[in-house]
């Protein structure tokens, strides 16, 4: 009986460990914004990107070796606990003169030209009105042992 139960158990857990990678792609999501460099590095302490839903907005180089994408590059320390950097640039508009605003308390930002919101609450990017289809431009983050923020394509 105990058997049984053991390779029940083992047939769930297993279940769920590979069908969510039956599900997800790592191709990037296409979001009609154009490749461009990118590299940003950032202290976490100096930034104070402790809490949930701070967040770090970058429209403009600020250090030499800064490269801020297509329009600009905001990092914010979502509601899961977990750092995601986005370009700027509203993939409706697609100009990188027209780039979103900062996000309100809940990690919401607005494209002032054609009034679309942008989710990054928990990572996504996504747009909420369905002005546009496409979520926001993600680049990849990491943190180093010293709470450096790496910001890459």
């Amino acid at each position: 009986m105990t058997k049984r139960i053991f390779k029940s158990f083992f047939a769930v857990i297993s279940l769920a460990v590979v069908l969510p990678a039956l599900f997800t792609s790592c191709e990037p999501v296409e979001t009609g914004i154009p490749d461009c460099e990118v590299y940003i590095k950032r202290n976490i302490d100096i930034y104070k990107l402790f809490d949930y839903g701070s967040y770090l907005y970058i429209d403009k180089r600020v250090i030499e070796n800064d490269r801020i994408g297509y329009g600009g590059i905001i990092i914010v320390k979502a509601f899961d606990g977990l750092f995601y950097a986005f370009d700027l640039t509203c993939t409706k508009e697609k100009d990188n003169s027209i780039i979103i605003g900062k996000p309100n308390e809940m990690l919401v930002c607005t494209c002032e030209s054609c009034g679309e919101q942008y989710d990054l609450s928990f990572g996504g990017g996504a747009p909420t009105k369905s002005i546009s289809k496409l979520p926001l431009k993600r680049y990849s983050t990491s943190i180093d042992g010293l709470n450096n923020i790496y910001v890459t394509p």
